[in-house]
């Protein structure tokens, strides 16, 4: 069996996992505008060039080093999902999300590998989301950027 034959017969395994399970789609790549605001209130501003992928490994490496966001994108409910394989998953994995929402002030929460998008039964879901306290919150600091005409 060639590489293409393999690569399809794996995209057909996938798809059917993710019928199975009821997976919930994640746009890959793309994060959410709420998240990148946050994202940017705590790494600060970076040169030109430089990309969401970078800001995600530097907030990984503050926080441990732990590969907290790999296969990463939006949910359809608007959320910030990580996908991580089952290897990243640590004693100190669930430690450093919690620490990681709790600076971005938001919530979490991490599911098992049943419920992954990406690799169905080997990478893990770890969903950021706002609070309707914290979406408030998000809500006047950007009202206040466009008055004040940041």
């Amino acid at each position: 069996m060639d590489w293409q034959e393999e690569s399809e017969r794996f995209e057909k395994w996938r798809k059917e996992q993710r019928e199975k399970n009821n997976i919930t789609p994640v746009k890959l790549h793309k994060m959410p505008g709420w998240f990148r605001w946050r994202l940017k209130a705590v790494t600060g501003p970076y040169p030109r060039g430089l990309f969401d992928h970078t800001e995600l490994s530097m907030l990984d490496y503050r926080f441990g080093g732990d590969r907290v966001f790999d296969h990463w994108g939006t949910g359809i409910d608007g959320s910030m999902i990580s996908e991580p394989y089952e290897y990243s998953i640590n004693e100190t994995f669930e430690q450093n999300v919690k620490d990681i929402a709790g600076v971005l002030g938001v919530q979490y929460s991490f599911t098992g590998p049943d419920t992954s998008w990406w690799y169905p039964g080997r990478t893990h879901r770890v969903t950021f989301f706002e609070t309707p306290e914290s979406r408030t919150l998000t809500q006047l600091r950007k009202e206040r950027k466009i008055r004040e005409g940041w």
